[in-house]
């Protein structure tokens, strides 16, 4: 593997990016549902989805992706120069290692498996990005069974902070320790409740597009789905629509090729010297820190609405005063 592949470890964020040329040589995904694009299709497992309407937007149709169209995954890897999609590892072929794969596998959940992934550092992996959770309690399926489904679950939602902190952590820890390698956390909680994405153009933050049964979270096959997929948060009641993942991935993506960029020059112990914002988070709270303001902005404290409006749209990185 090549000192300049990345890793994607995503447990599950934005203007469009001109890429010119392949930004890393390969790109190897790890993860669950949210990631996932066809590992489960032949396994003995409910956590599969090649059927309509999963795929409703994607060129294939039903491919085992757990949304409409295309993952968070998928558009990374599009806006990094890949040609073509991350093949499941299913599917893959030998020659298809040497330019990535894609391992995510729904409902894989933690497993022992998961703490041999330091071992690929030692096959030459350098560049890895470890995506934190989103706000769990504001999916229509925790919505609806810990609330009267308007409301996010705030006692979920602390669980997935404790859970988020010590990820952190753990990144930050890995940087100290390991050398010659880049782990970045890619912060996807804060503002990321269905309401902080009606300002950036979504309508429908609160239930699925496509029919869900009641007590489950995936889609009825071939059932009936909402037109305006654009406007929906939700797919199905847990995993997100293509423009849900179009917002999360090109925000996710510009900041972590700065990050990586910046890799070669700055030390390790540099990174709590910066702050990394991504569309959502930068632009959450009345009082950003110093010196960071949106693109653009010309309040010192703006506000949530005016600055989503505005469309926040590129991860910045901001000296903290």
């Amino acid at each position: 593997m090549s000192k300049a592949c990345w890793l994607v470890a995503a447990i599950i964020f934005t203007a469009a990016t001109v890429v010119y040329g392949q930004q890393a040589p390969c790109f190897f995904v790890f993860g669950d549902s949210m990631s996932d694009n066809g590992n489960n299709n032949n396994l003995k497992s409910e956590a599969k989805v090649n059927f309509s309407p999963y795929g409703n937007d994607f060129p294939k149709g039903p491919t085992g992706r757990f949304s409409n169209g295309r993952t968070i995954p998928d558009i990374i890897g599009e806006l990094s120069g890949f040609k073509d999609f991350i093949p499941p590892f299913a599917e893959a072929s030998p020659e298809q290692a040497h330019t990535g794969m894609n391992y995510a596998s729904g409902g894989s959940g933690l497993r022992e498996e998961t703490s041999e992934h330091l071992n690929l550092h030692r096959l030459g992996a350098r560049k890895v990005a470890v995506f934190g959770l989103s706000q769990i309690g504001c999916t229509p399926k925790i919505m609806k069974s810990h609330s009267d489904g308007k409301i996010c679950s705030r006692e979920v939602n602390e669980a997935v902070k404790i859970f988020n902190k010590n990820l952190d952590d753990l990144v930050m820890d890995f940087n100290k320790k390991v050398r010659g390698a880049k782990f970045t956390y890619v912060d996807l909680f804060s503002g990321g409740d269905p309401q902080a994405f009606i300002f950036l153009g979504f309508k429908v933050g609160g239930k699925s597009c496509c029919t869900v049964n009641p007590g489950e979270e995936l889609c009825v096959p071939n059932q009936p789905v909402c037109a305006n997929r654009t406007e929906y948060v939700f797919w199905d009641d847990l995993h997100s629509t293509e423009a849900t993942n179009m917002v999360v991935a090109k925000g996710s993506f510009d900041g972590i090729i700065m990050i990586f960029a910046a890799v070669i020059a700055e030390p390790v112990e540099s990174r709590r010297k910066y702050l990394d914002y991504g569309v959502i988070t930068k632009c959450a709270g009345p009082n950003p820190p110093p010196g960071c303001y949106p693109p653009g902005a010309q309040q010192k404290n703006p506000t949530p609405a005016n600055e989503y409006r505005r469309g926040c749209s590129k991860i910045t990185r901001c000296k903290r005063d």
